[in-house]
């Protein structure tokens, strides 16, 4: 059972640890032929290279808030659409680069390239708060998922979890006993109601740049949940005109799994990690949204101790 940082581990390079085989597509490949690679090998971004040089970076967001009312976006090229010149790192820099890079922005991936700037891997927000937790799988399997709880037994559970509580930098498994009411987003999403239309919820979605939305029915009872990862999904295929006869609640991921704000940090990378979610709402004991928390959240807070020394 871990109980600090292991220093050597966030030392190594990125040439030393196992990355992803990079997936990438050539700058001027046709939009839609890039968002249908997407949504069919399920995955949040593409690097747009120029041979093996890396030159942009294309995401679920950028669809979301650039694609999703042009018509002809399906017709032009990824590079009008994709974050050019994203941040990168190198592969002789270290897994603490990376983390320093997570916790001072609000990056879901970071490329890697070699001297030469030719993409070698992705690092996702997943994939560094998996080596960040390496060590620590015996506490986070005694914490276990939390599904359908009750909150008039959630005090009773936590008089039941001992646990080193040590002052030392950096990770301590008390760190997993942490209420969520500590970290959970009061912000980074909207709250909508069940009956708009999607124009409507698409537009708030391209002001905002705010790519979560928790649908409620009348201002009360969460009913559903909506990202960006959704909108690729299921609605890549609908013209502008399209949207206006369409509703949220009709896309959207609906009843799903909540946690209450006095859960343990545990809870939520377990059940993140285990149901493969990259968002859980926070709930009262009524049920009312507080807000979301998110992989990226997960990695800030738990990199705090090892960055802000």
């Amino acid at each position: 059972m871990a109980t600090d940082w292991d220093y050597e581990l966030f030392n190594k390079t990125f040439e030393e640890i196992n990355l992803h085989e990079v997936v990438s597509v050539p700058s001027g490949t046709i939009c839609v032929d890039v968002v249908e690679q997407m949504a069919s090998k399920n995955i949040g971004c593409l690097p747009i290279c120029e041979g093996k040089k890396l030159v942009g970076i294309f995401t679920e967001k950028d669809f979301a808030v650039k694609c999703i009312f042009d018509d002809n976006w399906k017709e032009k090229k990824i590079d009008e659409f994709m974050t050019a010149n994203p941040f990168s790192l190198k592969v002789n820099q270290t897994v603490l680069d990376a983390m320093r890079l997570f916790f001072k922005k609000t990056f879901r991936h970071i490329p890697i390239t070699n001297d030469n700037g030719e993409i070698k891997a992705v690092l996702s927000v997943k994939d560094i708060l998996k080596y960040v937790l390496k060590g620590n799988e015996e506490i986070l399997q005694e914490i276990g998922t939390l599904r359908d709880w009750n909150f008039l037994f959630v005090d009773q559970y936590t008089e039941n979890f001992s646990f080193e509580n040590t002052n030392t930098k950096g990770l301590n498994t008390s760190l997993f006993f942490t209420p969520l009411k500590r970290l959970y987003n009061s912000d980074g999403f909207k709250v909508v109601d069940i009956g708009i239309n999607l124009y409507e919820a698409f537009s708030l979605m391209v002001q905002s740049k705010v790519t979560v939305f928790l649908v409620q029915e009348y201002g009360t009872k969460l009913k559903g949940i909506f990202t960006e990862r959704d909108l690729l999904r299921k609605l890549r295929d609908k013209s502008v005109e399209d949207l206006k006869g369409l509703y949220l609640r009709d896309f959207m991921t609906p009843n799903p799994d909540t946690l209450l704000h006095k859960h343990y940090l545990g809870h939520a990378l377990n059940n993140m990690f285990t149901f493969n979610y990259r968002n859980i709402v926070i709930v009262d004991e009524d049920h009312f949204p507080l807000g979301q928390f998110n992989l990226l959240d997960v990695v800030k807070f738990l990199g705090r101790g090892l960055i802000e020394e």
